[in-house]
């Protein structure tokens, strides 16, 4: 979570999900995220912080675009399954008490990966790493 307030009720969440197995918590500790964080430098300089109320980060839409891609969710999909998807909200590195991205945002931020052509290398890099370790992702149920 990056500028979010780590709350009791994350603790509580942690503390639930630690125990699952799950797709998205295997990627979240099997993927490189520093080379893709690489990948989004480009973005990240742009349009990280930009004057006006602080941006979500090109990381943490990364994470909501792999979310979408694994599930096939529009972006008012993704945006109401932040609400309450336990899972979802901890993948994307939220806090329960966090606002999330509305659909405008999100669909702003997949603007600025295509401006710099990082959105199919991130992905060809995700699957990359995958098949390395003999693993491949056909598709993911909520």
């Amino acid at each position: 979570m990056d500028r979010n307030l780590y709350t009791l009720a994350d603790v509580e969440l942690e503390n639930r999900i630690q125990l699952k197995d799950h797709i998205l918590l295997t990627l979240d500790k099997i993927i490189d995220w520093g080379s893709l964080e690489q990948v989004l430098q480009p973005v990240s300089a742009k349009y990280d912080n930009h004057n006006g109320r602080d941006s979500y980060g090109a990381a943490t839409m990364l994470r909501i675009f792999i979310v979408q891609r694994c599930y096939d969710l529009s972006d008012r999909g993704i945006e109401e399954q932040l609400q309450y998807n336990l899972l979802f909200i901890k993948f994307c590195k939220f806090s329960i008490s966090s606002p999330v991205p509305d659909h405008s945002t999100i669909c702003r931020w997949r603007g600025y990966f295509s401006e710099f052509d990082v959105y199919e290398r991130l992905f060809f890099s995700i699957n990359a790493q995958l098949e390395k370790m003999g693993l491949q992702i056909l598709a993911a149920q909520i």
